[in-house]
């Protein structure tokens, strides 16, 4: 019986492993001071570096200079509450280039309570941001040419009231 309960055991913490490891964000599991403990497939392809250059090595070697307060000041903040914490960072890939990652965090405390140990997600939202940019940069020209326009320009809502009028 308590040789079918270890197996059992056994079976739901490989299982347990296996989703961990096969999730669709990037996973890190990192101390108080930023090295990192675990990391997932997926973490190892996003930051560009073998497993083994990884682990026991800070997350601050990973990220660009510019981010390491932003860095600090987030793990900071996870180990001082329970709240989950997110930031963006720039993060260095495998070629050196950057690409912009939402961190998010939490707290994990370990059998006495205390909290040594983070878990953390790391998203890769540089296409969102370029995308948010580019609307950025399409909505300023759209509102430069209705400004600019020596017609008048009148957009009615389904409504029937008026949306947008130039000058």
């Amino acid at each position: 019986h308590e040789l079918r309960s270890r197996h059992e055991l056994e079976a739901e913490r490989d299982r347990v492993a296996d989703l961990y490891q096969l999730a669709p964000v990037a996973h890190l599991t990192l101390d108080r001071m930023g090295t990192v403990v675990e990391a997932t497939v997926l973490a190892v392809s996003l930051l560009g570096v073998d497993y083994g250059r990884l682990t026991r090595r800070r997350l601050h070697e990973r990220v660009v200079p510019a981010d390491w307060v932003t860095l600090s000041r987030h793990l900071t903040d996870v180990f001082a509450g329970a709240a989950r914490r997110t930031c963006d960072l720039g993060i260095l890939t495998a070629r050196d280039t950057a690409r912009l990652v939402r961190v998010s965090s939490v707290a994990v405390p370990d059998a006495g309570g205390e909290s040594t140990r983070c878990r953390t997600v790391l998203m890769d939202i540089t296409e969102h941001k370029q995308a948010e940019e580019g609307l950025k940069d399409s909505r300023a020209q759209f509102e430069s040419i209705v400004t600019s326009a020596l017609d008048a320009i009148v957009t009615v809502g389904g409504d029937g009231r008026m949306v947008l009028m130039n000058p």
